[in-house]
C-alpha cells in the first residue's frame, strides 16, 4: 500500500498531467516518457539555427527573457524555500518534498523488556521533537503481544475465513489503496479534486513509511506462520503483521477527510461512513487470512496518532497532549475488533496524558497542499 495505483486512481495524482500534459507532449512530438523522435530533434535544431538572427551572446538584451527579471529578492532570483513554488513542480516531486518534511522531527525507538524478548513490555515507539523541545515526546507506543496472545487470536482468523467467498471481491479490489471506495463517499474526482487525491497519495506514502518502520521493530509473524491451515486467499505480504497497514491507512484517511472537509457537521463528508468503511477494510484483511484482529486494533491506534500529528503540521497551533498506546490485554483473549464500541476499544487503546506537550510545528509545504485540497470542496 502507500501510493495510489492505477487500479486505485493514479490519475488522481497525475490527473491534470494526464489531461493537460498529453496534448502538450503530442504537440512536442514526445513519447510517453518524454523522449523525442530523431526526426523532430533534427527539425528543431535546423529551425533554431536558421531563426537565430540578431543574436549576440555578449549582449544579454538580445536574448534575456523579460520574465527573468525577478525583483523580490536581493540577488534577483525567486524567493528561496517559498511554498507557493510548489505549484510549479510535478505532483510526485511535491509529494516527496512533503512526506520528507513530515518525517523531520520524528524518530523510532524500541523499548525492550524481558530476557526472552517475549514480554509485553517490548514495544515500538514513535517520538517527536517539537519546537524548542530538548527531549522527544512519544506520539504512539505499540506494545508487542506475546506468542500466546497471537495463538489465542487464531480462533478469530479461522472463524472469519467463512466469509471469504462473500468478501472476495472487496478483498481483491482493496489490495491497492481504496480510492474507489473513498470516492463513493467523498465525491473525489481527478478533474474536480486533483489536489485532494494528491494529498491522499502523499499522506498514504508517509503513513506507509512510518508503519513499515514500526513493523520492523515489532517483527510479528503472520497467521500462516502459526498454522498452514489458514491458507490465505491472497499472497501474504512480505513484512510483519502488526500493525496492519490497511487498518492504519484506512482509519488515518477517514480522520483526515473528516478534518479536511468538516465531517458530518456540514454534510460534505460522511465521517461515520468513512469510519465504517475503514473498519470493513481492516476486517477484510483478517478474513483473507493475512492479519489478526489485534493487528487492526494496533493500526487504529497508530492512525489516531498520525492523524493528530499531521493535522497539527497542516494547520499549526496544536500541541501533543496524549500518547496513544496499544496493548493487547483485552482483545487478545479471542475477542474480535470492534472499534465502534467504547468498551471494546478501552481494552486495547490507552491514551496517556502528556503534561506540557510540545507544539506541533506547522509545515508550510503540507499547508500549501492541504489548503489547495480544502478549497476544492468549497462552493
Amino acid at each position: 500500500m502507500g501510493r495510489l495505483s492505477a487500479q486505485g486512481t493514479e490519475e488522481g495524482q497525475e490527473g491534470q498531467e494526464g489531461q493537460e500534459g498529453q496534448e502538450g507532449q503530442e504537440g512536442q512530438g514526445a513519447s510517453s516518457n518524454g523522449t523525442r523522435s530523431q526526426l523532430l530533434v533534427r527539425a528543431l535544431t535546423t529551425t533554431r539555427q536558421d531563426n537565430l538572427t540578431g543574436f549576440d551572446v555578449d549582449d544579454p538584451t538580445t536574448w534575456l527573457n523579460s520574465g527573468a527579471n525577478w525583483t523580490n529578492t536581493i540577488d534577483k532570483l525567486p524567493t528561496p524555500n517559498d511554498p507557493s513554488q510548489l505549484r510549479r513542480w510535478k505532483p510526485a516531486y511535491r509529494s516527496a518534498l512533503i512526506y520528507t518534511d513530515l518525517l523531520s522531527g520524528l524518530s523510532f525507538r524500541q523499548e525492550v523488556g524481558g530476557a526472552d524478548n517475549t514480554a509485553q513490555t517490548n514495544a515500538a515507539l514513535l517520538e517527536y521533537i517539537g519546537v524548542n523541545q530538548s527531549a522527544p515526546t512519544t506520539l504512539v507506543k505499540l506494545i508487542r503481544p506475546t506468542r500466546e496472545q497471537f495463538i489465542a487470536q487464531m480462533k478469530q482468523v479461522f472463524s472469519r475465513s467463512r466469509q471469504r467467498e462473500a468478501r472476495a471481491p472487496e478483498i481483491l479490489t482493496q489490495l491497492t489503496p481504496q480510492v474507489a471506495y473513498w470516492t463513493g463517499i467523498c465525491n473525489l474526482s481527478p478533474v474536480r479534486t486533483p489536489r485532494t487525491l494528491e494529498l491522499i497519495s502523499t499522506l498514504l506514502q508517509f503513513a506507509m513509511m512510518v508503519t513499515q518502520r514500526l513493523k520492523h521493530i515489532l517483527v510479528c509473524p503472520r497467521p500462516i506462520e502459526y498454522s498452514t491451515l489458514v491458507q490465505p486467499i491472497i499472497l501474504t505480504p512480505e513484512h510483519g503483521s502488526l500493525p496492519s497497514g490497511h487498518s492504519t491507512e484506512a482509519f488515518f484517511i477517514a480522520r483526515i477527510m473528516a478534518e479536511l472537509f468538516g465531517g458530518d457537521s456540514n454534510g460534505n463528508v460522511n465521517e461515520s461512513q468513512m469510519f465504517k468503511l475503514a473498519r470493513r477494510i481492516a476486517d477484510n484483511r483478517v478474513i483473507a487470512g493475512v492479519h489478526f484482529p489485534m493487528d487492526s486494533a494496533a493500526g487504529y491506534v497508530l492512525a489516531e496518532a498520525l492523524a493528530n500529528f499531521v493535522i497539527g503540521r497542516a494547520k499549526g497551533g496544536r500541541t501533543v497532549t496524549k500518547t496513544q498506546v496499544f496493548q493487547a490485554s483485552g482483545i487478545a483473549a479471542g475477542n474480535d475488533f470492534f472499534p465502534e464500541q467504547v468498551s471494546n476499544r478501552n481494552e486495547w487503546q490507552k491514551q496517556t496524558p502528556i503534561s506540557d506537550g510540545p507544539a506541533v510545528e506547522k509545515s508550510d509545504l503540507l499547508a500549501w497542499l492541504w489548503n489547495a485540497a480544502a478549497s476544492e470542496n468549497a462552493y
